[in-house]
C-alpha cells in the first residue's frame, strides 16, 4: 500500500513536488521495519495482558471457588464450559480429541 501511494500520487511521485520520494522502494522498506516494531510492541503487550487475565483467573478459581460463577465474564464460561466445576487439576488433565472445530462450538451455544 505504502509503494502504490508513493508511486501514484502526483505528491510523491512528480519530480517538482516538494514532498518528491526519489527512492520508494527504500521508503517501503523503512514503513515497514517501523509497522513490524510497533507491532511487536503491541503484541507483546497483548501476550502480558492475557497472561495476566489467565493468571488472575486461576488465583480466583482457587481462592473463591464458590464465588466464581458470580464474577466470570460470559464469554469466558462459555469457553470453559464444565471445566469450571471440575478440580482445578482435573481440569488441566489432557482432554479427548472431539470432532469440533475452533469454531462449531459457536453455532451449537448460541441457537434460538
Amino acid at each position: 500500500l505504502n509503494h502504490l501511494l508513493l508511486t501514484k500520487i502526483d505528491t510523491f511521485s512528480s519530480p517538482e513536488s516538494n514532498l518528491y520520494v526519489d527512492e520508494p522502494g527504500m521508503m517501503t522498506l523503512i514503513a515497514a521495519a517501523m509497522a513490524c516494531v510497533i507491532a511487536s510492541g503491541f503484541m507483546s503487550l497483548f501476550s502480558i495482558a492475557s497472561d495476566t487475565l489467565l493468571y488472575t483467573f486461576v488465583f480466583g478459581r482457587k481462592l473463591y471457588a464458590d464465588q466464581l460463577k458470580d464474577f466470570i465474564p460470559t464469554p469466558l464460561m462459555h469457553m470453559l464450559g464444565n471445566e469450571i466445576e471440575d478440580a482445578a487439576s482435573v481440569a488441566l488433565q489432557a482432554q479427548p480429541r472431539s470432532r469440533l472445530t475452533r469454531f462449531s462450538h459457536a453455532a451449537s451455544k448460541y441457537k434460538d
